[in-house]
């Protein structure tokens, strides 16, 4: 799997769970935009991260 793939494949999974996500961490933190900023850092972390 080169990185490409890897970075396309975690889009995908994004595009699909991130409202989940979100949702899980604004329950959390009790804030929505808090929750979208932390959401959206995991993912450039993932993003640098994986292979």
């Amino acid at each position: 799997m080169t990185n490409t793939d890897a970075h396309k494949a975690i889009e995908a999974v994004w595009r699909i769970e991130s409202a989940k996500v979100i949702a899980g961490l604004a329950r959390i933190v009790g804030d929505v935009g808090i929750a979208e900023d932390l959401a959206q850092d995991a993912l450039l972390i993932a993003l640098e991260k994986w292979p």
